[in-house]
Parts: structure tokens; sequence; C-alpha cells
């Protein structure tokens, strides 16, 4: 079932060199997304140290946003578009909620 993907996985086209790597892995030059939410943040923050600077592309979920007295608001998007930036917010201590 796999023996295809496998094939092409370890084929020279997706041969990698991270520098963080004693050897090749097998990274795909181009990644896509689909991502929404904190989890999936946090995910490409991690996919986006072994891709090429510019080689990721994500595609993030819309169907929560809302607007608040006027404003728009996209939390998904901003959820990741801050923790890629590395500027999202910690959890603050003791806080609720």
């Amino acid at each position: 079932m796999f023996g295809s993907y496998r094939k092409l996985v370890e084929s020279d086209a997706f041969r990698f060199e991270h520098p963080s790597l004693s050897a090749p892995s097998a990274v795909p030059e181009r990644v896509a997304a689909l991502a929404g939410g904190v989890g999936a943040a946090r995910l490409l923050r991690g996919v986006a140290t072994l891709v090429a600077a510019g080689a990721s592309r994500v595609i993030v979920n819309t169907a929560d946003d809302e607007e608040f007295y006027g404003l728009h608001v996209s939390p998904d998007l901003d959820t990741i578009v801050y923790t890629l930036a590395g500027v999202a917010l910690a959890p603050v201590a003791g806080a609720s909620g």
C-alpha cells in the first residue's frame, strides 16, 4: 500500500540536509498544511525549522471567524501568525478561564 510513497520519500528528490542533523532526512522541499488553533501553530513552528525559508504554505481555518462590535476577528489565523512570528502571548500563571 505504501510502496510508491516509500520510493518517493526515499528518492533523491525529497532529500533535505538540515544543518542541525548529522544525516540527510526525508523532508520534502515544500510543505502544505491545513491548520487551525494552538496545536497546529506549535506543530507548524516545528515544521518551519525543518523546511527551507518560504517553502511552506498554510491554509488556515476561518470557520470560527466572527465580528464583535464591528471588528472582524479571526482567532485561528491570529494564533498561527502570532505563534510563527514568535509574538504569541504565553499563558499567564494563575489565570483562570
